[in-house]
């Protein structure tokens, strides 16, 4: 009785004839989704892969019967090409060539209903295309279309129509995203050579967030300890020689985690990622601690019988550095404390002679301490001698009348 029933109602059905009563309406496509699951999202290809059921439902006039006739029968199942016409809707985003064009649902049969409505349900693995933003990686959101459209026929030969908003009734969690919302856009797609007019397109969009535990255990967390143990450089005494092996061994550790972070990282010329800029700030302060372990060793072995330290790093070690790390300077190691003070007589010459200056110009008084004080009178009055500036020769004619 079944076969009876397909003979009669294949009879004269030329699959290539839109089913509609008036040619000049569109054939109505009622077509939902189902979202199963998300495999991938390739940042580096700007791919997604996800598993979905589709379902294609519409009305044909021609493939209808009397069940009372065919002994009950309700539905039929028929093959989908070449037997009876089915709509060529495809997926416009797809990022795989080789199903460019390829009806979503093709080969899969289709149920024929006694009253003519026609499904068409198939599951199938998607490959679309998604542009990513990764400037907040690895605290990213994305957003992901599926936009179907038919392939060659226009909007005034096929409308479709979305049956149902919520995608997410058979969703399966994935491992490394978070579906948040999904919603569905009533579109057009962009005219083709095949069919010049603008095509009735149906977009769903996916709302994604990314699991961001793993990347915190694995790619994070290592890094902010080892910026951490950076700081304890300086805690460690210059007499102990192990402050630059630390160091280098610091900076090796990082590089390799920098290396295994860049594996995960979204190769784009758009966007520094987020990941990318913080490992990049730890290797520059650990970089910057490094080389300011240098001097500081530098300066621990420095040979005073070369002469006193220079006047630029006095002020900025013993002065700004100190206050900014909360160090406490002794008093006889300030700039101008009883270590810069004279102990004999010479020497009070150039004291009395900074003391006088100083009066007079307080701001640039302070930084001449180191220079005046350190030299003998004999070498400052060649060091004046050689200045031949006004003032100062003026300030030496009243300690040294005659002189000058």
């Amino acid at each position: 009785m079944e076969k009876k029933l397909v003979t009669d109602l294949l009879a004269g059905y030329h699959d290539s004839q839109r089913p509609a009563l008036d040619n000049n309406e569109p054939t109505v496509i009622n077509f939902t989704i189902r979202l199963q699951q998300i495999y991938e999202l390739n940042g580096q290809l700007q791919k997604m892969v996800s598993s979905v059921w589709i379902e294609q439902a519409w009305w044909d006039h021609k493939l209808q019967w009397d069940q009372s006739k065919y002994g009950g029968i309700k539905e039929v199942v028929l093959p989908e090409r070449g037997v009876i016409w089915v709509p060529d809707v495809v997926l416009l985003n797809n990022a795989e060539k080789s199903s460019m064009g390829k009806p979503v649902n093709e080969g899969n049969p289709v149920l024929v209903e006694s009253n003519g409505v026609v499904r068409w349900l198939a599951p199938v693995v998607l490959k679309s295309r998604c542009k990513m933003d990764v400037r907040s990686y690895p605290f990213d959101e994305q957003y992901c279309g599926l936009k179907f459209a038919s392939w060659t026929g226009s909007q005034s030969e096929l409308r479709l129509d979305a049956m149902d908003n919520d995608v997410r009734q058979n969703y399966s969690e994935s491992s490394e995203w978070d579906l948040l919302q999904t919603y569905t856009l009533r579109s057009s797609a962009k005219a083709t050579h095949s069919s010049p007019e603008k095509k009735s397109a149906i977009r769903y969009v996916i709302r994604i967030k990314r699991h961001v535990f793993y990347y915190i255990v694995y790619l994070l967390a290592p890094c902010l300890l080892t910026s951490l143990l950076a700081i304890l450089l300086f805690t460690l005494p210059p007499e102990s020689g192990e402050r630059m092996v630390v160091g280098v061994t610091l900076l090796l550790s990082l590089t390799v985690f920098f290396l295994l972070a860049a594996k995960h990282i979204p190769q784009t010329s758009e966007a520094v990622p987020l990941i990318g800029k913080y490992y990049s700030l730890v290797i520059a302060e650990v970089s910057s601690g490094l080389f300011l372990t240098c001097w500081v060793l530098r300066f621990h072995h420095y040979n005073t019988s070369l002469g006193p330290l220079p006047l630029w790093i006095r002020i900025y070690v013993l002065g700004h550095i100190a206050s900014i790390i909360l160090y406490s300077v002794p008093d006889k190691y300030k700039i101008g404390g009883h270590a810069d003070r004279p102990k004999d007589s010479e020497n009070g010459v150039g004291w009395t002679l900074f003391q006088i200056y100083s009066q007079q110009n307080n701001h640039i008084g302070a930084l001449l301490i180191p220079w005046m004080v350190s030299i003998k009178a004999r070498n400052l009055e060649w060091q004046i001698r050689n200045l031949r500036s006004p003032i100062y020769i003026s300030i030496a004619e009243g300690i040294y009348p005659g002189k000058y």
